[in-house]
């Protein structure tokens, strides 16, 4: 029996973003020194940029906004989802243009289908299979050989659950290759993101997880005591590389939708 995955994000996957505004509300005025100090955030619109020129484009799990308005630059069209109704108000408030407004998750299909969707950082906030019924819905939301940008934490460690209050299920480069081709995407290119930090701990250690059972508060301590100053650069000094996955703690993907994929149940 044929599966057609629903046009619409259902509750059981609007598990897509961390409570709204975990950080200072994003807005025009302070962009510039949010991306000053979460440069990896502008790094992944900025991959996205070199891919949307002049196309009909979505950006999931839009949060604040920003995104979605740096890649309207490029785009013919820009519409950013999310779950939360503040949070799209907000993005309408500081972030819409001509080219770019903002909606809920469940009116994807608005202005669909898009040449181009992007993910940033969302899957890993939803369980397995919650995740899949996302991926179906994006690819249903795809036009025949669009593209989904999607990233998500790297996790090659054994301990991929709940590892932060936030996120429900982290993946393995094997395993998040295997998870976007069985829910009908072929991935053309693979790039990681690594920072200061991720490059000097062993590979060895950052495969067995050890940091993924110590609280956050506690690593960070920590890495202040074995880096110093590296630590507090860390965050700053963050490098994109394409198919290196070496030393990453974000894997991003761009892929293509599979033509003729079908779901069977």
């Amino acid at each position: 029996m044929g599966y057609k995955p629903t046009i619409t994000i259902t509750k059981k996957t609007q598990q897509m973003k961390a409570p709204p505004m975990e950080r200072l509300p994003i807005t025009q005025q302070n962009i510039g020194a949010f991306l000053a100090d979460f440069p990896d955030h502008q790094q992944r619109y900025e991959l996205a940029l070199s891919h949307v020129a002049g196309l009909n484009v979505a950006d999931v799990a839009c949060g604040a906004g920003y995104g979605a308005a740096m890649l309207a630059k490029s785009a013919n069209k820009v519409s950013g989802f999310d779950i939360d109704k503040a949070t799209i108000n907000h993005a309408n408030k500081h972030f819409a243009a001509a080219n770019c407004s903002f909606y809920h998750a469940d009116k994807m299909s608005k202005n669909g289908p898009y040449d181009v969707i992007t993910s940033f950082e969302t899957l890993e906030h939803m369980s397995e299979s919650d995740g899949d019924e996302f991926l179906k819905t994006l690819l249903a939301n795809l036009k025949k050989g669009g593209k989904l940008i999607l990233s998500t934490p790297m996790n090659e460690g054994p301990h991929k659950h709940n590892t932060t209050p936030f996120h429900v299920r982290e993946y393995s480069h094997a395993e998040l290759a295997a998870k976007l081709a069985a829910n009908g995407f072929t991935v053309q290119e693979w790039y990681g993101q690594s920072n200061a930090v991720t490059r000097q701990i062993n590979p060895t250690m950052m495969k067995s997880g050890i940091h993924r059972l110590v609280p956050s508060p506690v690593r960070q301590l920590v890495k202040k005591v074995m880096f110093g100053d590296i630590a507090t650069k860390a965050r700053q000094d963050v490098k994109l590389t394409k198919a290196d996955m070496t030393s990453a703690f974000v894997q991003i993907a761009i892929c293509t939708k599979v033509t003729g994929f079908t779901f069977y149940i």
